[in-house]
C-alpha cells in the first residue's frame, strides 16, 4: 500500500502542539531525531511492548478482547472513556487519524492496524512507533523525550528510565517529571 510504503521514507502526519492545534510534522529516518529500534538495548522495546500492549507479538493488529472490554465499560459510562487499543492501532492512529473519539474513527484504526500488520514487521511497527509518539508537550518520539526528560541519547537509557517513558503514556502531558 503506498500510505505504509511512505512510511519506510521521509513522511509527514498531523501531530498536536502544546495547546492542541494540529501542525504537521515530517520525520525522516536519515535525521537525528530517528532512533532505530537495532540501536537500543532489548529492555527498551520491552518496557514498551510491557506498559502499551503486552500481547504485542501475538496479535494482528487488533486485540478484540480488548476492544469488547472497552465497549463495555464506555457503555456502562455512557462516554468514551477507553480506547482498548494496542501499540499498531495507535500507531495507525497517530498517523492518519485525528483525536476525535468516535465509533467511526476505532473502525477506522482497526482496518489500518491490519494494513499495517500486513506490510511491516512488528520490529517495524515498534520502531514507527516509539518514534512518533507523543511524549509531552510539543515533544514527539524517544530521541527528542530522552534527551529532554534525562540528557541522554535513546541507547543510553537505563531500563528505570527506558519503563518510566513507556509509563508516562497514553497521557504525557499529565506525567509528573521523572
Amino acid at each position: 500500500h503506498p500510505a505504509i510504503a511512505a512510511l519506510k521514507k521521509k513522511f509527514t502526519y498531523t501531530a498536536y502542539d502544546k495547546d492542541n492545534k494540529p501542525f504537521q510534522r515530517t520525520v525522516d529516518r536519515r535525521s537525528k531525531e530517528w532512533t532505530p529500534i537495532r540501536a537500543l538495548p532489548p529492555y527498551i522495546p520491552k518496557a514498551f511492548i510491557t506498559f502499551e500492549d503486552p500481547y504485542f507479538e501475538h496479535h494482528r493488529g487488533v486485540m478484540q478482547s480488548a476492544l469488547f472490554n472497552s465497549l463495555k465499560d464506555n457503555l456502562a459510562l455512557g462516554r468514551f472513556h477507553r480506547g482498548g487499543s494496542n501499540i499498531t492501532m495507535q500507531l495507525a492512529k497517530n498517523l492518519w487519524l485525528g483525536r476525535q473519539k468516535t465509533i467511526g474513527r476505532k473502525a477506522h484504526e482497526i482496518m489500518l492496524a491490519g494494513m499495517l500488520e500486513g506490510c511491516l514487521s512488528k520490529s517495524q511497527i515498534l520502531e514507527l512507533y516509539i518514534n512518533v509518539v507523543e511524549f509531552g508537550k510539543d515533544l514527539y518520539g524517544i530521541g527528542p523525550a530522552a534527551r529532554h526528560y534525562f540528557k541522554k541519547y535513546p541507547f543510553e537509557l537505563e531500563a528505570d528510565e527506558a519503563f518510566w517513558l513507556a509509563r508516562i503514556l497514553p497521557r504525557p502531558k499529565r506525567a509528573a517529571p521523572p
